[in-house]
């Protein structure tokens, strides 16, 4: 049974992707940024030690904010997760199938014998 906070939930992934998105954006360029600051001659030693201070923490973020973007579902893959396992494991959608394999045997094994019986005979008669 799902409960209304997982539908909450549920139909919130869609705004949860598209913020971990452009975190994930930003998160990419302050990152770059920081980088090139890190690395670069023109600016002091005091503010390249800073700098690879933050990236020490900015960058398992990004990596975070990175994977959360990639593996977080959308709506519909968290539907589609939740939803088909509990309909292809039901008893019930399973008979239907078998069921309407029986009747399509008994359509094909009753049309096989009027055939048989009407057309067949109707030729030889002739």
């Amino acid at each position: 049974m799902i409960t209304s906070f997982q539908m909450y939930l549920l139909l919130m992934l869609d705004s949860i992707c598209v913020v971990t998105a452009i975190m994930t954006i930003v998160l990419a360029l302050i990152t770059f940024t920081i980088g090139v600051i890190s690395v670069s001659g023109d600016v002091s030693e005091e503010d390249q030690k800073y700098a690879r201070k933050f990236l020490k923490y900015l960058v398992p973020i990004f990596v975070l904010s990175l994977l959360s973007a990639v593996f977080i579902p959308n709506t519909k893959q968290a539907a589609s997760i939740f939803l088909v396992p509990k309909v292809l494991n039901n008893e019930k959608i399973q008979d239907i199938g078998q069921n309407g394999l029986d009747l399509a045997n008994n359509l094909l094994k009753l049309s096989n014998e009027y055939i048989e019986n009407n057309l067949i005979t109707k030729e030889k008669t002739k």
